[in-house]
């Protein structure tokens, strides 16, 4: 969820004022920001053979409450989403986690590839496959190279976009690299054999299997192949922070098996995840550069992202 601009805030600015001499010198700045609609955004993904699924939900107030009651109020409902490949149009429907059964979270989790613990943290509310087709485990799968529309349905106002699943490019080789030998910890590294066609685009996410909740990603998890193309890469990945577990370190510990998914992504889904992780680096920072959220959502009042993914999976025990 994407929060919009706070309506006013204060900034209390301690200068230096030749502070060795001057230490109470002070100046207040008041700034007034103009008032922000509430926007929807959405959230959703088509990987290869698995189903879409999506998250609506809203922007919240800037200094509004951040707690488990507002996460789950963020979400949208009752709103009429479909899915196309242009030879198969699909109706999605709503998914709250707290109205499933056992069997109908797990069999979600397993189509989707969310973690079954990750939905049992709050009342998530997914848009996905129909619950009969869910059940069947007959239900619209991503297919590399296709295009999938999405169309929303909402109030009275529509939305629409368009992603693509780009072909998959595993990774060449994958190791771990000591960091401490005292420690015991270290990085994951990987090395890729880049096509010779331009406008690659790749996302790196991993999950320590048994500690972690999913798969999530580092704090740079995008790159594209400009500097690149054609030619073998190296890249060095820590751990990404999660969210829902006590693993915050940054490196993986000796002796952890760590499952990877390396993806190819669209231009524009990059261009939204290096957007969105730069805003998440610059969180706080006076200094920083005002930025607008990138988005591939067709329609007013909306932001967010449709993402194909073009996934590979590996797996490695630290050591």
């Amino acid at each position: 969820m994407l929060p919009n601009a706070p309506q006013s805030f204060r900034i209390s600015i301690s200068m230096a004022c030749l502070a060795l001499f001057f230490p109470a010198c002070q100046e207040s700045i008041s700034i007034n920001l103009p008032d922000e609609e509430t926007k929807v955004v959405v959230e959703g993904y088509i990987e290869q053979n698995r189903p879409p699924y999506l998250f609506l939900t809203q922007t919240t107030e800037y200094f509004g409450p951040t707690d488990r009651t507002a996460f789950e109020d963020s979400f949208l409902h009752e709103a009429t989403i479909t899915v196309s490949d242009g030879l198969q149009t699909t109706q999605l429907e709503e998914y709250c986690m707290n109205d499933l059964s056992s069997l109908e979270r797990s069999l979600f989790a397993q189509a989707t590839n969310i973690p079954v613990v990750e939905l049992r943290q709050a009342n998530y509310c997914v848009y996905s496959i129909p619950r009969e087709d869910l059940l069947n485990g007959t239900y619209i799968q991503g297919k590399v190279g296709r295009s999938y529309t999405l169309r929303i349905e909402y109030r009275d106002e529509v939305f629409s976009a368009v992603t693509t699943i780009p072909e998959p490019v595993p990774l060449d080789s994958l190791w771990f690299e000591v960091r401490d030998s005292e420690l015991r910890d270290g990085v994951l590294r990987a090395k890729i054999i880049d096509p010779a066609t331009p406008g690659n685009h790749y996302r790196w996410q991993a999950d320590v299997i048994g500690k972690g909740s999913g798969f999530v990603a580092p704090p740079i998890s995008a790159l594209s192949d400009e500097t690149f193309n054609g030619k073998a890469f190296e890249m060095t990945h820590v751990h990404g922070a999660d969210p829902f577990t006590t693993q915050d370190t940054r490196f993986y510990g000796s002796g952890e098996k760590v499952a990877v998914k390396f993806s190819s992504i669209p231009a524009d889904v990059y261009r939204f995840v290096r957007n969105f992780e730069n805003e998440t680096a610059n969180n706080g920072n006076p200094f920083a550069a005002p930025s607008f959220p990138v988005s591939n959502i067709d329609g007013e009042g909306v932001l967010g992202i449709w993402a194909g993914y073009g996934a590979t999976y590996d797996t490695i025990l630290c050591r």
